[in-house]
């Protein structure tokens, strides 16, 4: 068998993280490596929306769960999808010039290396030479002073430990109040129970909503964001039966999710709307129409 490129090798996590640190949209890179939308949400919701920690998350996701077909050649693909040509570009060429993941490489111009320390000149050889020199006196008066300020230093550290156990014990009981309000407060803002949603029972639901989403051109990243299973197969699948057919494929991605539960409510596919495709303008229309 044939050696893979170094374009067909799985990256490291680090080679990954130098060079994708301008990346700000991991979600649609996550869509585009087949991440599915509802392990992006988890992972939104795992880490308040930072990005740095979201975007490293669903790059181990990604890798752990690919395995051997996480190549590198996905990654930048994925790149220029999410109109990222820069970074692609420039991982391209350390891909091609050598080894991104060597000790060897410079730091991409994403991180600034980390400056090393010099290390401080000991005191210890001066310290001894100094006290070699004192006398027998002097020696006796220090032991004296040592030993005098060693009790009242005792005393000191009685006092700081126990304001330090005081200080630990109300940061605990104040992070335990601010945990339980976060809690309370999500837990609050999820989707209302399916007795206040409003369900979909319009006629013939798939054409009809594929005639509503038509302005949504992007197939792929509809099919992902409704949670379908296999959603990059499964378009494929529908363009080669249709023969390219865009208006046949979105119905058939609509029926596929319509299918795919028992009931389906409009409220649904105004969150996947407003949240992962962006459309709000069409969001808000749905709703106007639907819901309120």
């Amino acid at each position: 068998l044939a050696t893979p490129t170094k374009m067909d090798q799985v990256p490291e996590m680090r080679e990954l993280q130098q060079n994708l640190g301008k990346v700000v949209s991991w979600k649609d890179l996550g869509l585009q490596l087949d991440v599915e939308y509802e392990e992006l949400q988890k992972i939104e919701h795992k880490y308040r929306q930072d990005v740095e920690d979201c975007k490293k998350e669903m790059l181990n996701l990604w890798l752990k769960r690919r395995g051997k077909d996480a190549t590198r050649r996905n990654i930048i693909e994925a790149l220029k999808s999410v109109n990222e040509p820069v970074v692609a570009d420039h991982y391209t060429m350390l891909v091609k010039q050598r080894d991104p993941s060597s000790n060897s490489v410079k730091e991409s111009y994403y991180t600034k290396p980390i400056e090393e320390t010099k290390p401080q000149p000991e005191r210890s050889a001066i310290v001894s030479a100094h006290s070699k020199t004192a006398g027998t006196t002097s020696s006796n008066k220090g032991r004296r002073r040592s030993s005098a300020l060693s009790g009242r230093m005792g005393g000191v550290d009685d006092l700081i430990s126990k304001v330090t156990f005081s200080g630990a014990i109300i940061f605990l009981v104040v992070a335990l109040i601010i945990a339980l309000g976060l809690y309370l407060y999500h837990g609050s803002s999820d989707m209302p129970s399916t007795e206040a949603l409003t369900p979909i029972t319009v006629e013939n639901a798939e054409t009809y909503l594929a005639e509503k989403m038509k302005e949504v051109t992007d197939l792929y990243k509809l099919a992902a964001c409704l949670n379908l299973k296999n959603s990059k197969a499964l378009v494929d699948q529908h363009l080669k039966n249709s023969n390219g057919r865009v208006e046949h494929v979105r119905i058939e991605v609509m029926d596929t999710w319509l299918k795919s539960a028992e009931h389906r409510y409009w409220e649904e596919l105004i969150e996947v709307l407003h949240n992962c495709v962006r459309n709000k303008r069409l969001a808000k229309a749905i709703q106007d129409e639907h819901v309120n």
